[in-house]
């Protein structure tokens, strides 16, 4: 699928000081019909005054959420209007990343039909995070920080089960076995000096295949938003809706140099010198979560990120730009909790944190952090790096 070729092309009108879709574009909503024969004459009917985005994005969910904190049973979090939308965007993607790439470049791809969900966490390493009857947890990211309470903390996180967790359909079952075998070998001893630089691509390639998978899936949410409730079009939806256009469409040539770099090496064994990495052995036998992204550092550098366990806990860094200052474990951990998306917590670590420990994590990674909020990150920091 040539998703750029589906996006819509958004422009600012100088004239009525805002962003809108160009008539001749494809269309918001995702259907591949030019915008003017397909929404545009729905949402040329509606008033200004009944364009409210912040409004009717929380019109339905925050009235369930609502009704979720009167529930007795609140070990699970509610079924809001944004997990479900979230669900039938994802439906909307299965491809394979290497196709998605490399198409437009007359490569031969050696695509299997078949689409899997594929890992972005090694799933080595998300094993070692728990027993095989444990769940594991994670943020609720749909849940509306407009009505936290620390009496219902609970429902800020989600239980997930570790065999779909991290899991999304976004590579062929040949490139998902073909790309990740020096890192999805259960019995390996990493980062021997002769393997580190295959070892920490793959770990990369991990982390940026989240990265744009993630982009697409908030650039098909807003088309899903914009399905149920057109009313939503105004340009402050129009501008966040180009947000993720424009980083998917930048992001992309990141995973691309990375699948690069890696025929490069297991062709011809050459190494990009532009490509650093740093593997950091934390002092601790193990951590409480594991974790595969990209982030952005102190100087706007992108860095994949992979946090695990394996037979040491791990940090392993990587980029194409320069790193910063070198900072101390704690202060890194904090950073990447602070910024995390995928992220999943061991059981016991996470039912170990207190009421205010857990409330702390949530609100200071959505800004909703006061000083003591930052007191209690430090004893959540403490129990990691002692876990």
């Amino acid at each position: 699928m040539d998703f750029e070729n589906l996006f819509p092309k958004i422009v600012f009108n100088t004239l009525m000081n805002q962003f809108e879709i160009s008539s001749d574009s494809k269309c918001i909503c995702l259907s591949g019909k030019l915008y003017k024969n397909c929404c545009k004459a729905y949402v040329d009917s509606l008033n200004e005054a009944t364009r409210d985005y912040d409004t009717i994005s929380k019109k339905i969910g925050l009235k369930k959420f609502q009704n979720a904190k009167q529930r007795t049973d609140k070990r699970s979090a509610p079924n809001i209007l944004g997990e479900k939308i979230e669900k039938r965007a994802r439906k909307k993607l299965s491809f394979c990343f290497i196709r998605e790439l490399f198409e437009e470049d007359n490569i031969s791809m050696n695509c299997s039909s078949k689409i899997i969900k594929a890992h972005t966490i090694a799933e080595k390493n998300l094993k070692k995070l728990q027993t095989e009857t444990e769940e594991l947890y994670t943020f609720n990211d749909h849940a509306f920080v407009e009505e936290f309470d620390i009496k219902h903390v609970d429902l800020f996180y989600k239980k997930i089960n570790p065999t779909t967790a991290s899991k999304y359909t976004m590579f062929c079952g040949n490139h998902d076995n073909l790309i990740f075998p020096d890192i999805e070998n259960d019995n390996k001893v990493f980062f021997k000096k002769e393997k580190e630089y295959i070892e920490v691509l793959e770990y990369s390639i991990k982390a940026a295949s989240f990265e744009l998978y993630y982009k697409l899936l908030q650039i098909f949410y807003l088309a899903e938003y914009f399905i149920d409730s057109k009313e939503i079009y105004n340009s402050d939806f129009i501008r966040a809706y180009k947000s993720e256009i424009d980083y998917y469409c930048v992001f992309k040539k990141y995973l691309k140099r990375l699948l690069i770099d890696y025929k490069e090496y297991t062709t011809y064994g050459k190494i990009n010198m532009n490509f650093k990495y740093d593997i950091r052995h934390l002092q601790t036998s193990k951590i409480g979560f594991s974790l595969s992204e990209c982030m952005t550092d102190d100087c706007d550098e992108v860095v994949f990120v992979n946090v695990f366990n394996n037979e040491n806990a791990y940090v392993v860094l990587s980029t194409y730009g320069d790193f910063g200052k070198k900072i101390e474990d704690y202060e890194l951990i904090e950073f990447i909790l602070i910024n995390s998306t995928n992220i999943f917590f061991n059981k016991e670590f996470f039912e170990n944190l207190s009421r205010e420990e857990k409330s702390s994590l949530f609100k200071i990674r959505r800004g909703l952090n006061n000083f003591e909020d930052g007191i209690n990150l430090l004893g959540v920091l403490r129990k990691l790096l002692n876990y």
